[in-house]
């Protein structure tokens, strides 16, 4: 009883520290999709919808009788921007990526924009400084809106090979320490690993686990702003595999917590170092001390979905010796 209601303080204050983070959210506050703690990344996504309205020519429409001009509208435009912006320079491609999410959401067949240079474009321009951060809007919005499989089978599988094939770009950036390339790519890997998750979940081996090992490197990045964009991806898969998910049946999440053992494992060596004290900690203000606080209870909730599909003795194992080896370091 006292360790749940310490769990019970603990998230309430992580609950309490997000909703200052989601001021300005477009969502509302402790309604689906968003509750403020488990959607951290509202500060990257929908940025367009935060501070750029869109025209009300390229808004969806509202009746079943205009959708048909809608996305004639949509693809003139999309195919009128692509060849524009073809033939110009530098500046007029990145005005390029700036509209497309405005010509995403929700128009057109999701089928064609599969197939559209719009989506290869997007992905390209992950490769290119000027572009990489608006692609990434384009690329999160493009998931969102294909989020439900029975509809957009065939966006959801142009979307998740590409986005797997950025991952030696994100080792890449990490080595050379590029922060900011890091945590757009992180975002690119967490967003599709949340919406698509009941889905990925049916074929683990080929989609799951390539996902989860993406998601995996942003949690062990040494930045704490870039590594806590994954927690809420951690937190719906430990639901489903050992919590209130519905997404798989018993012999299925048996099965998932011993094909996810691996990485869950990994995950707690990668919170134990995200939640030791720095070095220059001395010197911080008590703004960075109040910070890295609340950043540690949400390091405690991720540990605690750990243990719910490694079990908490193993998890209380495993800690124990790494205080092993660290004592014996400190007084050898």
């Amino acid at each position: 009883m006292i360790l749940r209601r310490t769990a019970a303080a603990v998230v309430l204050y992580a609950y309490g520290a997000a909703a200052d983070e989601c001021a300005g959210c477009t969502k509302k506050l402790f309604a689906p999709p968003c509750d403020g703690f488990s959607k951290k990344t509202d500060r990257w996504g929908n940025w367009y919808e935060r501070h750029v309205p869109v025209p009300p020519a390229t808004r969806a429409p509202n009746s079943s009788s205009s959708s048909a001009t809608a996305t004639a509208r949509s693809r003139t435009r999309s195919s009128w921007i692509f060849s524009w912006s073809r033939r110009r320079s530098s500046s007029f491609r990145r005005v390029r990526v700036r509209l497309l999410p405005h010509l995403l959401i929700p128009r057109g067949d999701s089928a064609e924009l599969a197939a559209s240079p719009l989506l290869a474009f997007a992905f390209a321009a992950m490769g290119s400084a000027g572009l990489y951060e608006a692609a990434a809007d384009m690329l999160v919005e493009a998931v969102h809106f294909s989020s439900d499989a029975r509809e957009h089978q065939a966006l959801i599988a142009a979307i998740l090979p590409q986005t797997l094939r950025l991952v030696p770009a994100y080792d890449a950036a990490t080595q050379a320490g590029d922060e900011d390339l890091a945590r757009v790519l992180c975002r690119l890997f967490t967003e599709p690993g949340e919406q698509y998750l009941k889905i990925i979940l049916r074929s683990p081996e080929q989609w799951a686990l390539p996902v989860a090992g993406a998601v995996l490197r942003g949690a062990a990045h040494p930045e704490p702003d870039i590594a806590e964009i994954t927690f809420n991806f951690w937190y719906i898969l430990a639901e489903e595999l050992a919590g209130s998910g519905r997404a798989l049946d018993d012999a299925q999440r048996t099965e998932g917590r011993r094909l996810f053992a691996p990485a869950f494992t990994q995950l707690l060596d990668a919170l134990h170092s995200l939640a030791e004290l720095p070095a220059e900690s001395t010197s911080w203000s008590a703004d960075q001390h109040d910070e890295y606080k609340r950043f540690r209870y949400a390091v405690g909730d991720a540990i605690t979905d750990v243990c719910k599909v490694l079990s908490p003795t193993v998890c209380l194992e495993r800690t124990f010796a790494q205080l092993q080896g660290v004592l014996c370091l400190l007084y050898t």
